[in-house]
């Protein structure tokens, strides 16, 4: 009986694993997991609502679930997306219940609160265990997305119980063997997924023979050595999330970050905005509190209402206070293929932050929140930004804080 294996491991051996983190930025959690030669992107997103089905039967906490897929090149001969047919495949949709199966067994979901957390996997490169790299990493990307969620004050209690992480092993020439690559999983007389948790408790077990039965005392050995092999994934789950970097709190999505007058500007020709050689163009000019940067002979780069919100402001009529993003902003836009310049992020925090300031509030507080409506001023405007939005910051959790202070839930 033979103790080493094509690709030189042992019966006993995990493939190497390896992890890179936030290798998807939009994503709220995310990682690259390598085991051998197989790679899967796990990523975790955020949804602040729940699922139908957990309003109408007035089920308290938030959901999690998991979509699966392989990309076209990930396999040998290119296999066609599931778009292209139609549905999902028969081993995707088992695949993904799975995952969301073995995410939700370790999960506290109602510490998650009133939110759903979406998990998807996809893989890169496919040489069997997929389904188990998959769960493993999304262990991973979910802990990171929890992280981020806790730094942005969205989320207090830690609703990860235990980590989860799942291996593969099988019988193959009646021998034992752990953590299968393709070869050997294609030509396994028995192959045995198992999932379970840091705690040791089991969460699934799949099993079965191909032309093949076997006997309780194999499934057993073959249980063992997956026990004993996820003690090392646990080990390097551990190893790997303190090795992550620094984790940033989430940034407010786009509307929250146009705060109370968001004057979207003309594609035309506009006045430069003044600037020195050490400090960037200014793109926001705030207004509030009788102080205002601009003023009404800058409507060519504020806009009409921009101009005058800012001349209003400087004459002590009663404005509430905002900002506005200069016409020099949308025109950079189209000029540079539909991205920001690099110095606006910045300034629309500190006119968030000014705003809050001014107001006593903070958007997303769930005691006292602040609301602002967004409104577009030009002719021309980037994509999606004509039309006027009210009560932004306006959520399941804050219409709550909304309706204590005013003892009003209507």
């Amino acid at each position: 009986m033979s103790t080493s294996r094509a690709d030189g491991r042992s019966p006993s051996d995990l493939r190497p694993l390896s992890c890179t983190w936030d290798i998807a930025p939009q994503a709220v959690g995310s990682v690259l997991l390598k085991c051998g030669k197989t790679e899967v992107i796990c990523t975790a997103s955020v949804d602040e609502v729940v699922p139908r089905w957990m309003k109408e039967k007035g089920v308290a906490g938030g959901w999690l679930t998991a979509e699966y897929s392989m990309l076209p090149a990930s396999t040998s001969s290119r296999k066609a997306r599931d778009s292209s047919r139609g549905k999902v495949d028969g081993r995707s949709t088992e695949i993904q219940r799975l995952l969301g199966r073995s995410l939700r067994a370790v999960t506290d979901l109602t510490a998650l609160g009133p939110r759903s957390l979406w998990i998807d996997c996809d893989v890169l490169s496919a040489d069997g265990g997929t389904r188990t790299t998959a769960i493993t990493g999304s262990c991973l990307a979910l802990r990171r997305a929890i992280e981020r969620l806790q730094l942005s004050g969205k989320m207090t209690a830690d609703p990860l119980r235990t980590p989860v992480a799942a291996i593969s092993v099988g019988l193959l020439n009646d021998q034992p063997l752990l953590d299968l690559n393709y070869p050997e999983d294609r030509d396994a007389q028995v192959d045995m997924n198992v999932v379970m948790t840091g705690t040791g408790r089991l969460v699934e077990v799949q099993a079965g023979g191909e032309e093949h039965d076997f006997s309780r005392d194999e499934f057993q050995s073959l249980l063992n050595l997956a026990h004993d092999g996820l003690q090392k994934v646990f080990a390097f789950q551990e190893k790997a999330w303190k090795a992550r970097p620094t984790a940033t709190p989430l940034a407010p999505p786009l509307a929250f970050r146009y705060a109370c007058f968001l004057l979207m500007p003309t594609k035309s020709k506009s006045p430069k905005a003044k600037k020195s050689s050490s400090k960037s163009p200014k793109y926001v000019y705030s207004f509030g509190n009788g102080k205002a940067d601009g003023n009404g002979k800058m409507k060519s780069l504020l806009g009409g209402k921009g101009a005058n919100l800012a001349e209003m402001t400087r004459i002590r009529l009663p404005v509430p206070p905002g900002f506005t993003i200069s016409t020099e902003v949308c025109t950079y836009y189209y000029d540079h293929k539909r991205t920001y310049p690099p110095a606006l992020e910045k300034q629309i925090d500190e006119a968030i932050h000014k705003l809050e300031t001014a107001m006593g509030k903070k958007f997303g507080d769930q005691k006292d929140p602040l609301l602002v409506a967004v409104r577009s001023g030009a002719r021309d405007s980037m994509p999606g930004m004509m039309d006027t939005i009210l009560n932004l910051g306006l959520n399941d959790r804050t219409v709550r804080a909304l309706a204590e202070r005013s003892k009003n839930e209507r």
